[in-house]
């Protein structure tokens, strides 16, 4: 277990554990800055906090420190920028604007001020960091099963891993938030404001707001639900993902080698990407779009009228088709060869760029094939065809 050390009461040194790469990196700093102002750092009292022993003007270029020893609820001096808590059990803090604080291992519940700087090193334990509107703030989570209510401006980190988190940000539109999740079971709940959230770990749960959101989601078997709201909200997808829509319109970019589901929306925009498979299921009709590897667009449990495109280099994608009237478009230049299924004699197959050069339909076994002049080979399974009216050249 990683330890940082400060400087409190008459040279003592303080020591203060830390067990989650990302809060110990900011403890670290924080650690580095009362060290630099000492020996002018100095310390209050050992429960309150209500201390009077410290300078009318701080010295040490206005850094005051407080030292945190005896369990219970505190509320910081006046002039007072560094908390280092050194007890044992729970503490309960009532922040003033523009304090840094050194959490401990009993468990932190922080109440922070709506106005400065804030930055927080949370440690053992289960923290609760409530951050109200107007505040501004860099939260670094512990191991423990924390809760954050994220009210103001800034970021929470939870890369640390460890317990089940739960954050909130803020339910004011004109304020921003980046959240960092690691661990298993997080649970992120976003307001009006936007938000951006990075997610490396494993079964999160995501609820977005009604701000302009973005998920860079790294990790696995998450479940993200989109928000009601008409701004863009866009997903990069990991594996596994279970994605559903809203009134929003959602942008998802399939990660390699992603297998996810998308369920519903409002004419959501989804792009595959090299070995990925994207099983959509909606009625409002959604846009696919093959990437540039081998990949799989299942829309087969889509009713509505989707348009999909196909690939952009020579891959091989295998393409499934709803119940709705859907088009299936190609781009010169192409030269894949694609299967489809669930293709009907109310869809449209659709090539650009080809005019001029006709396709050669030939049926066989059931299925059509159609090659284009550029290579392209495109397969229609169970739908065969003496006429070639479903083809749309251009």
């Amino acid at each position: 277990m990683p330890n940082v050390t400060v400087v409190g009461a008459s040279g003592a040194i303080v020591t203060v554990p830390f067990t989650g790469s990302a809060n110990y990196a900011l403890a670290q700093q924080l650690a580095a800055i009362i060290n630099a102002a000492a020996p002018f750092s100095i310390t209050g009292g050992t429960g309150n906090l209500n201390a009077t022993n410290y300078p009318t003007t701080p010295t040490g270029g206005g850094l005051t420190e407080e030292v945190i020893t005896v369990s219970g609820a505190v509320t910081t001096g006046a002039g007072v920028n560094f908390l280092t808590d050194a007890a044992a059990g729970a503490v309960t803090v009532q922040g003033s604007p523009f304090v840094n604080m050194l959490a401990g291992t009993g468990g932190l519940t922080f109440y922070g001020a709506s106005s400065g700087n804030t930055s927080i090193a949370a440690g053992g334990g289960n923290n609760l960091i409530s951050m109200p509107n107007g505040s501004s703030y860099y939260v670094s989570m512990g191991p423990g099963s924390d809760t954050v209510y994220a009210n103001g401006t800034g970021t929470v980190d939870a890369s640390g891993g460890g317990g089940a988190n739960l954050i909130f940000t803020s339910q004011y539109a004109t304020n921003q938030n980046t959240v960092f999740s690691a661990g298993t079971g997080d649970t992120i709940i976003a307001g009006a404001g936007a938000t951006t959230i990075g997610e490396t770990g494993s079964g999160a749960t995501i609820f977005l707001g009604t701000g302009t959101d973005l998920v860079a989601d790294g990790g696995t078997n998450d479940t993200i639900v989109g928000g009601k709201s008409t701004t863009a909200q866009t997903i990069f997808g990991g594996s596994g993902e279970l994605v559903y829509g809203n009134s929003n319109t959602l942008t998802y970019i399939a990660g390699a080698g992603d297998a996810s589901t998308i369920v519903g929306g409002n004419k959501d925009l989804i792009f595959g990407s090299s070995g990925s498979s994207v099983t959509y299921l909606g009625s409002t009709g959604a846009t696919l779009t093959a990437g540039s590897g081998n990949e799989t667009l299942n829309a087969s449990g889509s009713t509505g009228a989707d348009s999909i495109l196909g690939g952009t280099s020579s891959n091989a994608d295998t393409i499934s088709l709803g119940t709705g009237v859907d088009t299936v478009s190609f781009f010169k230049g192409t030269g894949g060869t694609d299967v489809i299924s669930g293709f009907t004699s109310s869809d449209t197959l659709a090539d650009y760029g080809y005019a001029g050069a006709s396709p050669t339909v030939t049926t066989a076994g059931g299925s059509t094939t159609i090659s284009l002049s550029d290579g392209t080979k495109i397969t229609l399974t169970g739908f065969t065809s003496s006429s070639t009216s479903f083809i749309k050249s251009s």
